[in-house]
């Protein structure tokens, strides 16, 4: 390895030399007249398709093969949420009743609570799933669904209230804008005590996305026609999300520390964004018209756009952060990996661990992986402990002597 060579690993282990970079991937499911994704978990994203002949469908991409995710005797299929492998949504059926359903990548199963005329399903975490129903009483009811047991949810707020989003044994719930409920706030409930979501100076709060303890949504206040701001809530304190030139922001979905929505300007013309806690990213496929950012998983965002046909188009959008090989958010052991099954591999990509983009998996990219690692892990610091440094600077180095060694 050449003195230059040496030189520029060793500024990058030291320093921490970026090579971020951002792509768009257009998600467009084969023969279909639109496609719209609504949800992602790691590499997997769903959403619904269209065809002339057949109506709408489910579907799943894993990043390389498209899967049409239809129930038995289903006329028309919802998907609305992914985690993992578990998929949940709604269809309806050939006597044009509707129903809620898990499928597991296997199995279809039934979520219908009991005594209810229609269930709902929203989201779903793991084994858990949480939506509302709808009886004999009026309004919609919240529940929650651990694979076994239904329990209704009961915040403490008349109205028509629904879970909007679960992570783990955590909830939101969000109200309906009808005759049935009044302005408040909304809730989150950790399966035994409900607190009220309600930013400082909301007279409305609708929560939309929910990831660990931490809340996002948007809420009006007393500013006029135009008064919605989002917001992220960490459980002690309330960040209020305006990308700049935003008069209207709505934020839908978290991961970790990480918001995207969607925001009108002064034009009224629509946009998505990323706000990491720090900088909003604006997120518009190019050629793109009336983009919207639907959620997030990791550094993996997909939403919708308006082409310049007027049809309707997805997207995922991957920001990579360096050493991120495979785009959940947090450089680590997963990612060496990666780099280590394509070492000295050609024509590779970002998500081979060719993060210089140079196409070949070596050195360099080896160098940005230790100067980064265990960023985004909770609670590290961005910069590794000394020793992890020389431990890491140690490994890179030897790999190469190793290699070169062998030529």
């Amino acid at each position: 390895m050449s003195f230059h060579r040496c030189l520029t690993v060793a500024v990058i282990l030291v320093v921490g030399v970026g090579y971020a970079r951002a792509d768009y991937m257009i998600i467009d499911f084969p023969g279909a007249t639109w496609t719209s994704a609504y949800s992602v978990s790691g590499n997997n994203v769903v959403g619904n398709y269209y065809e002339a002949d057949s109506g709408t469908h489910g579907f799943l991409w894993d990043g390389t093969t498209y899967t049409t995710i239809d129930p038995p005797d289903s006329t028309r299929t919802n998907i609305l949420a992914v985690s993992g492998s578990n998929i949940v949504g709604t269809y309806t059926d050939s006597n044009h009743d509707s129903h809620s359903f898990l499928y597991d990548g296997a199995t279809y199963s039934t979520i219908a609570y009991p005594g209810a005329t229609v269930t709902e399903v929203t989201a779903v975490s793991g084994n858990n799933v949480v939506g509302s129903y709808f009886d004999e009483s009026p309004g919609r009811q919240a529940f929650f669904f651990d694979g076994v047991t239904y329990t209704t949810l009961t915040p403490p707020r008349d109205g028509s209230a629904y879970a909007a989003g679960v992570s783990g044994n955590n909830v939101i719930l969000t109200y309906d804008s009808d005759e049935n409920s009044e302005p408040g706030p909304a809730f989150f409930f950790d399966g035994t005590t409900y607190t009220a979501i309600a930013p400082p100076g909301a007279v409305d709060t609708f929560a939309y996305g929910v990831s660990g303890n931490h809340v996002v949504g948007a809420y009006s206040d007393s500013g006029g026609p135009y008064s919605s701001h989002g917001f992220f809530y960490d459980g002690e304190t309330y960040t209020t999300i305006d990308p700049p030139g935003s008069i209207y922001t709505f934020a839908y979905s978290v991961s970790g520390n990480n918001v995207v929505g969607a925001y009108l300007d002064s034009s009224f013309q629509s946009y998505g964004f990323l706000y990491d806690g720090a900088t909003y990213t604006t997120i518009a496929p190019p050629g793109s018209s009336s983009p919207v950012a639907w959620a997030v998983s990791g550094n993996r965002v997909v939403g919708e756009y308006i082409d310049g046909g007027s049809s309707s188009r997805s997207f995922l959008y991957i920001n990579h952060q360096p050493g991120d090989a495979n785009a959940d958010g947090v450089v680590n052991h997963l990612d060496a990996r990666v780099l280590a099954q394509n070492w000295l591999g050609n024509n590779k990509g970002w998500l081979d661990g060719d993060f210089t983009g140079d196409g070949t998996v070596d050195d360099l990219d080896a160098s940005i992986l230790a100067a980064h690692w265990l960023d985004g892990a909770e609670g590290h610091a961005t910069v590794p402990e000394p020793s992890l440094l020389a431990l890491l600077t140690g490994l890179v180095f030897g790999i190469v002597a190793l290699s070169s060694s062998r030529k």
